[in-house]
């Protein structure tokens, strides 16, 4: 295995960064990633994540459904579909050791029959809970936030870790 997985999650988080703030500059259009350090990054991710380590099962589901390994705009369209499966395993993988953040992308992105059962989860906690879910003063608008989301995870999986690391 390469190096330390959080020093790997770490390189990550701030490719991821600068990637993101990229877009921010013309948000009507898809940017092109930097992809070949996305897939050094994903080669070093990956067996992290396949001994369990939950960060680099995130990130390895990030990298996925949002096609940053991919070289070009139709690679990535025609990969879409794969994609959102590969970050769906991952997805699956970090929220079974209680990455609610892992859960909130599994029930709003996800695709087959896990991603199904987290929402119907989310839809037993909102009949259950109202209470974790807040409203945007202005205009009423639901809010679901992390409190919301430990709850369904810790529901779904019976565990829940703390932070967003």
């Amino acid at each position: 295995m390469e190096s330390n997985p959080d020093t790997i999650y770490e390189s990550y988080r701030m490719a991821v960064d600068e990637y993101f703030a990229k877009c921010s500059t013309a948000p009507e259009r898809r940017h092109q990633p930097d992809w070949e350090r996305f897939s050094e990054l994903r080669r070093q991710l990956v067996p992290h994540a396949e001994a369990g380590h939950a960060n680099c099962q995130y990130a390895l589901a990030i990298i996925a459904w949002w096609g940053l390994c991919c070289k070009t705009e139709e690679e990535y369209e025609a990969g879409y579909a794969q994609g959102t499966e590969e970050a769906t395993r991952w997805w699956v993988a970090a929220g079974r050791q209680g990455c609610s953040w892992a859960v909130d992308n599994l029930l709003t992105l996800g695709t087959g029959p896990e991603a199904e059962r987290a929402r119907s989860v989310s839809q037993e906690v909102k009949r259950d809970c109202p209470h974790l879910i807040g409203h945007d003063k202005p205009t009423g608008m639901p809010i679901i936030g992390p409190d919301f989301m430990r709850e369904v995870t810790r529901r779904l999986f019976g565990v829940v870790r703390s932070g967003n690391e």
